[in-house]
């Protein structure tokens, strides 16, 4: 007569689960190394803060700068204009210090209809739990160019984790930051810009401001032509300090826009509901060198600038729509 023990049979089943277990947990850990390797395999050089709008696309129309640091509330409002703020991009603004933007503007007769933005955040952030996060959701798709990236095709949305710092963003120029992560440009700064990036906490610039054909709808009464523009805003108590510098083809151009420029301001101000237009048009100087005219001494409320950024975020929803 054959007998087996109950506790035998209870021990040799404890074995083999504690064996499957542990097989199990040798395997997880095996496939989260592999991810953890292949998701640093790329890693950005090292640059100055200031110089990583030539990472951004070469072609674009407009390039920002936000430190999230101090405008963190700003930027919120910004993207959920957009339309492009859910819990995914409240958690990377969350690890940001640095925002770097760039938008093509979709126009007819060019290349694109449609608006082309691209996103770098600069941080601290868990890369390989972000990598990780991505693989099991079955929204998203991962694509190899340069370097790898995620792509969610129900968002059109594009998403790089190139390293514990960075961050790239985008809905179709996602090719070109990698590809300019990887080999650095030559990017010409006008002087004076890299200055103003270090010294503000929002700067948006324009190049080829009256010349690029995302501006037409916008500069088609402006017959003095500018190169480059660029505003800096510098955040305080209640305000905003304001800089702007304008880039033109000669001084005698420049003298002239100096010398219309306030009535065209103070239309602007009073257009954007700013308070005391008056009051803040006295603290204005404006002074010309060579080709260049810059502005300093404006103040601008905190709801003016508020509503600016948010008419500007609702554009962009528009505009990469193709929205009217």
């Amino acid at each position: 007569m054959l007998y087996i023990s109950g506790k035998g049979v209870e021990k040799t089943l404890i074995l083999n689960l504690k064996i499957n277990l542990r097989r199990k947990v040798l395997l997880g850990i095996i496939s989260l190394l592999i991810i953890l390797l292949a998701s640093c395999a790329t890693s950005p050089p090292i640059r100055p803060f200031e110089e990583w709008f030539s990472v951004l696309p070469g072609d674009a129309d407009i390039y920002f700068y936000f430190n999230n640091t101090t405008t963190g509330d700003l930027v919120l409002k910004v993207l959920r204009e957009g339309k492009l703020l859910d819990k995914d991009t409240r958690f990377i603004l969350s690890k940001t210090d640095k925002i770097y933007g760039a938008v093509a503007l979709g126009e007819k007769g060019r290349e694109r209809n449609a608006t082309l933005y691209s996103f770098l955040t600069l941080g601290n952030y868990p890369k390989f739990f972000m990598d990780l996060n991505l693989s099991f959701n079955g929204k998203w798709k991962r694509k190899k160019a340069s370097g790898w990236y995620w792509f969610n095709r129900e968002k059109n949305l594009e998403l790089a984790v190139p390293s514990e710092h960075l961050v790239a963003i985008s809905n179709g120029e996602m090719k070109k930051l990698l590809r300019n992560l990887e080999s650095p440009v030559n990017y010409s700064y006008p002087p004076g810009l890299k200055g103003d990036i270090r010294n503000s906490d929002i700067l948006v610039f324009f190049p080829s401001f009256t010349e690029n054909g995302g501006f037409e709808k916008y500069t088609k009464n402006i017959k003095i032509p500018i190169s480059d523009v660029w505003l800096s805003l510098k955040k305080g108590g209640k305000e905003y300090s304001t800089r702007a510098v304008f880039v033109f083809g000669s001084e005698k151009h420049a003298k002239l826009f100096a010398f219309v420029f306030k009535l065209v301001l103070a239309a602007w101000l009073r257009d954007v509901k700013e308070s005391d237009v008056g009051k803040k048009l006295s603290r204005v100087r404006v002074r010309v060198n060579d080709r260049t005219m810059l502005l300093s001494g404006l103040e601008l409320d905190y709801s003016t600038v508020d509503r600016i950024f948010k008419g500007f975020g609702e554009s962009l929803r528009k505009d990469s729509k193709g929205e009217k």
